[in-house]
């Protein structure tokens, strides 16, 4: 979300920012997760429905009926072991025009492998305050391609830990970041969302949390057979491409040049036959140097 710029815009962001960190904290303290998750839905469709600082256009919230989500399943519901990562270093990442944002990657779970088909890093947002954030990407048609972010201390996304100190990490509440829910003039405006790194993409489809946003799917030239069902359009992302990071327009040179990329559709008809990307799901971009 991009800082805000007047009185009111700053109030309306301070109570969102309120509103989910009582959210979170109301899930933490509840008894039975699945009605919490059913909770922590009511209240963020009554944001996106009617708060000032809800990713939604006014246009799209005459027309909301709610987000979709696959139904509460608690195989999906982790404690993991957390290992620490040994000499971290800073990554920055490109989020807008002239914005950067440094991760620190602190922790590696240990113990999600035998259901997810691979761990996950957890980083430290670097300035002030900080906070612990969570993005992963998985192999599911019907999940954001771009990822989806399950703890954000910044936003106060924080699911609780174990009595034995372990991170709470139920998927089931696994949600888009703003910029999926409006075309590109209001993403380059309004939001500023970091993609999940590499590391954090998982093989295997996680049917639980957030699905993605509807669009309709990219049809012309340069979409390619197969972009049909289970194609969608995106919003586009700019930022430089990390090293072996080929969402990027198959530019690999850290510090290359600034781009901005659409992932306008997926090709479910090769999916398992390329490995272009680590979790099996060929992309059709369009680049913009």
């Amino acid at each position: 979300m991009a800082e805000p710029t007047d009185l009111y815009t700053t109030l309306a962001l301070a109570d969102w920012r309120r509103r989910i960190n009582d959210l979170y904290a109301a899930v933490r303290v509840a008894p039975e997760p699945e009605a919490a998750w059913r909770m922590w839905r009511a209240e963020r469709d009554e944001l996106f429905q009617v708060h000032a600082q809800s990713p939604l256009t006014e246009n799209q919230k005459g027309r909301f009926k709610g987000l979709t989500f696959f139904d509460y399943d608690p195989a999906f519901r982790f404690s993991p072991a957390l290992d620490p990562v040994a000499d971290s270093q800073p990554h920055e990442i490109d989020i807008g025009p002239g914005a950067t944002m440094t991760m620190h990657a602190f922790a590696r779970t240990r113990g999600l492998a035998p259901a997810l088909g691979g761990e996950l890093t957890l980083y430290w947002i670097g300035g002030y305050g900080g906070g612990i954030f969570l993005p992963f990407t998985d192999a599911h048609a019907d999940t954001l391609g771009g990822g989806r972010y399950l703890l954000d201390g910044i936003k106060g996304a924080d699911l609780g830990r174990t009595a034995a100190g372990s991170p709470i990490l139920d998927f089931n509440f696994a949600y888009n970041p703003s910029w999926v829910y409006n075309g590109p003039g209001q993403f380059r405006g309004h939001w500023v969302c970091p993609l999940a790194p590499l590391e954090n993409d998982l093989p295997r489809p996680v049917p639980a949390g957030e699905q993605r946003f509807d669009k309709p799917a990219y049809v012309g030239p340069g979409a390619g057979a197969g972009a049909g069902a289970g194609s969608r359009t995106l919003p586009p992302v700019r930022g430089r491409p990390a090293a072996g990071d080929t969402r990027a327009c198959g530019l690999s040179s850290a510090g290359g040049p600034e781009i901005s990329f659409f992932e306008v559709a997926r090709l479910p008809a090769l999916h398992g036959v390329t490995s272009w990307l680590s979790d099996g799901w060929p992309r059709v971009l369009i680049c913009l140097g």
